[in-house]
């Protein structure tokens, strides 16, 4: 089965009962705001969570996630984020290359529509360090004005979408 962490298991429990609820599973409504993850980790916030996503394990919504994770600028991640709903990010180090051994962030890559096969392991790395995923998992969204950390799960970060 999937490696659900005790850091997830923590992240996906405050969000249940921190977060403001919502009624995602309506199928005639839409719901009033959705959580911007990767998709490996849709399921586990649709259904652990009780939060609407952007992506899930279905894939449906990768390709939004995969742009807005592999933006150059705040500006792009941030119409993705308005054209999505998106009021969370949740960000795991999973997905950034903080270990380059062990990294979901080339197949972002490769779903945002980069070749990475002709991509050094350098050349993925400047890449990801020039990214909104960088600003916000590595930097704390310290210098960012639309996004702000909320919570810290040990590997797994919940931002806040602010100021759209």
């Amino acid at each position: 089965g999937p490696d659900l962490t005790e850091d997830w298991k923590e992240a996906l429990e405050w969000m249940r009962t921190s977060l403001e609820e919502q009624n995602y599973l309506n199928p005639y409504e839409k719901p009033e705001y959705s959580v911007m993850s990767w998709w490996d980790y849709g399921n586990w916030i649709l259904y652990v969570s009780k939060k609407a996503v952007v992506a899930n394990n279905f894939q449906a919504g990768a390709v939004d996630a995969a742009k807005f994770f592999t933006a150059k600028s705040e500006d792009e991640a941030i119409k993705i984020a308005k054209k999505r709903g998106v009021r969370y990010v949740v960000t795991a180090d999973e997905i950034t290359m903080k270990d380059a051994n062990n990294t979901k962030f080339p197949a972002i890559m490769r779903i945002a529509g980069y070749n990475v096969d002709l991509m050094t392991e350098g050349e993925i790395l400047n890449f990801f360090n020039h990214t909104v995923l960088y600003r916000l998992h590595m930097e704390n969204a310290e210098n960012l004005t639309h996004f702000r950390l909320v919570k810290e799960f040990g590997d797994v970060k919940i931002f806040e979408v602010v100021g759209s």
